[in-house]
């Protein structure tokens, strides 16, 4: 088993996923970010660009996040007095700072924020952030507005730092000057130090200028290349109390106007101690700032005394901060800041967001918004709008399409519809609030609730081929699962059933990983019961099996210590009766490895059933190959269940072909119950089987089984015919007691068309015939189909690097796009056809998943060598843009190749290049010449139109060379060869006989019988009862129907149940 992780979400669309570690979300999308290009830079280059989903978290951004980055001032410099703080809580704050890319790495391109400091604010909450350069250490400066400041005083700078992740350690140095120059930073206030705590730490360091001016501090991110993320916050500077200056006021009260003007009350308590603890004997008075400007200086106070007074016409609504300066003759006292919000404030997103699991109408619940600060703030006049939710391919969750809204507070919205009806699907919506202010940047998200009708018993899942027939809802976290080193997936190199596949359960270190099935309904059953199939092949951890139940909650079935064991399958069963009554009941398996080992701990769950057992019942299946040759011998697969709850000590398997039975084996072996046995049955098929399909049944009978519905089971076979030609124009004549054949030699090419129809849809590999080669061996994407909430669904196989898959937009991800209007991949004929899409691999530099350009090849079965006119149809996609409305042709360019010798690519020349354009089907055509050994489709496609080629109905002649013999036979057997273009049967018996002839070429490979009944004069002696005739003239008349007899017809030939006739 690899390291990607495949998660089983819905049914029929896979998505992959990887929880992060971090403080914040941002820090998750950073940390996945690092993850992705330290991989590239291991080497491990294969970069799976599958759609991901973390775990739910309960807050999301909206698309009016706000990140800034800045290089000069955006407005005239102010200079600060002492007392003057920034917590980055706005806009205006960040330009009040200065940039300087010393290293000039910085790439700020679409959006990017790399090498280069910039500010990360969301909904009022910001700090700023240094972001990391893949291959340049950090020299880059945030310098402050200028503070006016006296020599030989001493002043306390503070301020926070933090990194993303300590494995990531960051670097920086403080440092201040009198302008916001490099080659000014000169003072030191912190020596380079390294940062590896992931929460905020808080420095406060000392500052002593030896003049008086202005001067600016300057944060110098010096990290090293490769860390992720340096983060800075709540910087201010105030002058250091001497011992007898004031200490801080006390008992601060900052009270917002109620109506939302511009104003404040404000409360406090002067110093009644000096900084050094001693009474205060003297307070010259207290200075009022805010947002680092003096608005009063109260000169009255007494230590000790309480002041209450307005502020009116503060400058900004929002976020204030005021800061208290007490003074006395010996000089500035302690300072006390803090913020408030002045004004009418945003709302605060709604919290408790809730959907109600009601079979008949889904109650979307919430708790009211609050003041998002504390500021003003009316209840009654909120809005709540009502959103659905998506997530971006890094699981980022965002907000779409709005679909209702609730006004004048009211805190409940009814959906219309019950949570048991349709298709299986999730559903989770957010609510945003709204007031005159604006509305909330974050949106709350509500629980995850499962909508469909519930899937009903008896209910059975094996992972046939590593696939997922039934809905699947994976969760997963933990260290490991953070490296892609855990999760919950499906592999195929381990099965209990031998069909290809089972569940797994994988830990590394510190992890909870497992899987939910969708809603079971227990209704009907009498006794029901949980059995699956388990193997451990670890001896640490915890291993639960659990039932969910509407509105009450978890139920463990089991909850058992893994130890070391014999690592085998073991069958395990629940009891599921004590839920029969409940509306449905949801099954899990989690695996929980809480250890600090850092080591693959894996466990396999396969065969998973649910419902009533009966004692005794055994049930078949059978797959066989699609297509076999005529003299092959094919071996045809029957899988022997025991579903019952009994062991079954003997039992019989038939084989059956097209009604005549082949074979009937006596098993005597126990087989216990939900136990399986796999049969390999051997059928050679005749060299002159007529029919063109096969049709294979299997029965498996016991004694005493009690449910003959799934004893038997059928496929079928097609005979495929060999690529060379058969002889032409069978006929017959009588000569006494002689049969004289006749036939023309075959046509010396036939055409040949693969309509692509006959392959299993989403196939990249065993193709028929077909040789593919993906010559730029990187990531397929995808990009065709969106849902409603703006996510993309997926086809199977996205993310694996191929040259060409079996494209069928009939069975995309269970959806029907023709039906529903979508028709841009129509296949030229038939359902399907050959698609090359467009491919990506992931930039180590700027993390940006680029387009590169196509190089995949089909390339065709051999040839005869003999020159030719091949074609076939290409169609490619002519696209809307969605922002401007233009349609856009993404022309794809293919060549037509041949080669003289084999398949391999170096060895193919260039016939002739074409452009696809216009997205309608056309027809390519090429001359092959003489001596061509196979040809190759080549999609070549440039990245800037690279998206989906199509490819379908692809014609050549196949047959040609010389024929050696021809074999006649008569009723099966062989009774000669000739090189002539007739043979006499002589003395043949009487009644009626099938004779056969095939041309044999080089090899002995022998074209498809051409076939023709004989029957001689007398025929109307046939009198069967049982025997009937569908007579028909070449022409298609028919002239009889189920007739008992051919007595009446004339002398000519006729076409009798499907066959040629003469009738002398």
């Amino acid at each position: 088993m690899g390291k990607k992780i495949i998660l089983l979400i819905i049914q029929g669309v896979i998505l992959a996923t990887m929880p992060i570690y971090g403080q914040t979300t941002i820090d998750k999308l950073l940390i996945h970010n690092h993850i992705l290009q330290q991989k590239l830079q291991m080497g491990d280059t294969t970069i799976y660009n599958c759609n991901r989903r973390d775990m739910p978290i309960s807050q999301l951004k909206n698309n009016r996040q706000k990140s800034v980055s800045n290089v000069q001032h955006k407005q005239s410099p102010i200079i600060y007095e002492p007392g003057w703080s920034v917590d980055f809580s706005n806009v205006e704050q960040w330009e009040q700072f200065t940039i300087i890319d010393a290293n000039g790495d910085n790439d700020t391109i679409n959006g990017k924020k790399n090498g280069i400091w910039s500010l990360l604010l969301n909904d009022q909450n910001g700090m700023a952030m240094y972001y990391y350069n893949a291959k340049n250490a950090a020299d880059d400066w945030l310098i402050s507005p200028g503070i006016n400041l006296k020599g030989g005083k001493t002043y306390y700078v503070k301020f926070k730092l933090r990194c993303v992740q300590a494995t990531y350690p960051e670097r920086i140095e403080v440092k201040y000057g009198n302008a916001t120059k490099v080659a000014a930073m000169t003072g030191e206030i912190l020596t380079p130090t390294e940062i590896s705590n992931t929460t905020f730490q808080e420095y406060t360091q000392t500052l002593k200028p030896l003049n008086d001016g202005v001067y600016y501090i300057g944060f110098h991110a010096i990290s090293d290349a490769f860390r992720i993320a340096l983060y800075v916050d709540d910087i201010s500077v105030e002058a250091a109390p001497e011992a007898k200056s004031p200490s801080k006021v006390t008992n601060v009260t900052i009270t917002p106007d109620a109506s939302a003007s511009l104003k404040a009350n404000v409360n406090f308590t002067a110093p009644k101690t000096s900084y050094d603890g001693m009474p205060l004997t003297s307070l010259g008075g207290i200075r009022v700032l805010v947002n680092g400007t003096q608005v009063k200086n109260i000169n009255t106070l007494n230590p000790g005394e309480q002041y209450n007074f307005v502020i009116d016409n503060i400058p900004q609504e929002g976020l204030n901060s005021f800061t208290f300066l007490p003074y006395n003759e010996i000089g500035d006292g302690e300072a006390y800041v803090t913020s408030s919000y002045i004004g009418l404030d945003f709302p605060s997103a709604p919290t408790n967001v809730k959907l109600s699991d009601d079979p008949n109408n889904i109650i979307l619940s919430w708790s009211a918004a609050r003041p998002m600060h504390n500021g003003a703030f009316f209840p009654e006049k909120v809005t709540y709008n009502i959103h659905t939710v998506s997530y971006d391919n890094l699981g980022q969750v965002q907000l779409g399409d709005k679909i209702g809204e609730v006004t004048n507070g009211q805190t409940e919205y009814a959906l219309g519809y019950g949570a048991d009806k349709g298709k299986p699907r999730q559903l989770e919506l957010a609510v945003t609030s709204k007031n005159a202010k604006g509305e909330s940047e974050k949106g709350n998200v509500s629980n995850t609730l499962l909508l469909g009708v519930p899937d009903s018993t008896p209910y059975y899942e094996s992972f046939v081929n590593g696939r997922e027939n039934k809905v699947l809802i994976p969760f997963a976290e933990g260290q490991g699962v953070t490296f892609q080193m855990a999760g919950v997936g499906r592999t195929v190199d381990e099965s209990s059933d031998a069909d290809g596949g089972c569940l797994y359960l994988q830990t590394l270190m510190n992890d909870s990983v497992g899987v939910n099935t969708f809603k079971i309904s227990l209704a009907g059953t009498h006794h029901p019961i949980l059995a699956f199939k388990q193997k451990n092949t670890t001896a640490s951890g915890m291993f639960y099996v659990y039932a969910t139940i509407p509105n009450k909650g978890v139920v463990y079935l089991n909850k058992e210590k893994l130890v070391a064991g014999e690592t085998k399958w073991q069958t395990y069963k629940y009891d599921l009766s004590q839920f029969i009554n409940e509306r449905y009941v949801q099954l899990g398996f989690a695996f929980a490895d809480k250890s600090n080992e850092s080591s693959t701990k894996v466990l396999f769950i396969d065969n998973i059933r649910v419902g009533d057992l009966a004692d005794r019942d055994l049930s078949v299946a059978v797959t066989a190959d699609k297509e076999v040759m005529r003299s092959e011998t094919t071996n045809i697969h029957a899988k022997v269940s025991n579903v019952g709850d009994k062991s079954i000590n003997a039992y019989q398997l038939l084989l059956i072909v097209n009604g005549k039975e082949i074979s009937r084996q006596q098993i005597n072996e126990p087989l216990s119950s939900l136990d399986i046995k796999t049969f390999e049955l051997s059928y050679k098929i005749d060299k002159l089987e007529a029919a063109e399909q096969l049709n294979i049944k299997v029965i498996v009978l016991a004694d005493g089984d009690i449910n003959d519905e799934n004893n038997s089971a059928n496929t079928n076979i097609a005979i495929k015919k060999p690529d060379v030609s058969p002889v032409q124009n069978l006929s017959w004549v009588q000569v006494g007691n002689d049969i004289k054949l006749s036939w023309e030699k075959p046509i010396p090419l036939m055409i040949k068309t693969d309509d692509i129809e006959s392959y299993t849809p989403w196939a990249i590999t065993e193709i028929g015939n077909w040789t593919f080669v993906d010559g730029d061996k990187a990531t397929t994407a995808g990009d065709f189909l969106y849902d409603s909430n703006g996510t993309e669904i997926t086809y199977p196989n996205e993310g694996e690097p191929f040259a060409f898959i079996v494209f069928n937009p009939h069975d995309f991800n269970g959806r029907d796009l023709p039906a529903g209007g979508l028709h841009t991949f129509d296949a030229h004929s038939g359902k399907q056809s050959l698609a090359s899409v467009h491919s990506t691999q992931m930039n180590m530099y700027s993390f940006e998943q680029e387009t590169v350009a196509n190089d995949d090849w089909i390339i065709s079965p051999e040839l005869p060598r003999l020159a030719q006119t091949i074609s076939f149809y290409a169609n490619n996609v002519v696209a809307t843009n969605q922002i401007t409305g233009q349609k856009v042709d993404l022309k794809q360019t293919v060549q037509i190749l041949y080669s003289t010798s084999d398949t391999d690519i170096n060895h193919f020349n260039i016939l002739k290049t074409v452009e696809i354009s216009g997205g309608e089907w056309q027809k390519i055509e090429a001359e092959l010449p003489e001596g061509t050994k196979f040809f190759a489709i080549r999609n070549v496609t440039k990245p800037s139109t690279a998206y989906i080629l199509l490819i379908d109905d692809i014609s050549y002649y196949v047959g040609g060379g010389n024929v050696e013999k021809y074999n006649i036979y008569r009723d099966g057997i062989l009774i000669g060869s000739t090189t002539d273009y007739n043979y006499i049967d002589v003395n043949v018996t009487k009644g009626n006989h099938i004779y056969q002839v095939t041309a044999s070429y080089i090899n002995n490979i022998e074209s498809a019988p051409t076939t023709i009944e004989v029957i001689p004069t007398g025929i109307s002696t046939v009198s069967n009862s049982s025997i009937t005739y569908d007579i028909y003239t070449l022409s298609g008349v028919c002239l009889k129907h189920q007739a008992n007899t051919l007595k009446g017809l004339r002398r000519g030939i006729y076409i009798i149940n499907g066959k040629k006739v003469i009738i002398k």
